[in-house]
């Protein structure tokens, strides 16, 4: 019995800074799962995916997954976030709607 995870994939690089952590297994039965990120506990999920979010730039990290009735754990595997865009939009946020036909745009670099 075993849990592959499947993305991102062991040392993966430019992984973006919110996104999902993938995997599947062959445990019968298994009714949840514990994610760890960098040994910390996140979460526990019955779902074979969790959502990350506010990861920092040019980082490394770890996961593994634990399921939680049998114990059966993951190999840790480890990636590297992506680095800081060269330009952030501040405003208009994306998908604004009702924005003017001559917005005013604001954004960092």
């Amino acid at each position: 019995m075993t849990i592959i995870l499947t993305s991102p994939t062991n040392a993966s690089q430019n992984v973006a800074t919110t996104g999902y952590l993938n995997w599947t297994h062959d445990i019968p039965n298994a009714s949840s799962f514990q994610v760890y990120i960098n040994g910390t506990l996140k979460t526990t999920t019955t779902s074979s995916s969790y959502k990350y979010t506010n990861l920092s730039f040019r980082t490394k990290y770890t996961w593994k997954i634990r399921e939680t009735a049998t114990g059966i754990e993951s190999p840790e595997y480890f990636f590297y976030t992506m680095r800081e865009p060269d330009l952030i939009i501040l405003s208009p946020n994306d998908n604004q709607q009702n924005v003017s036909i001559t917005p005013t745009i604001s954004w960092t670099s």
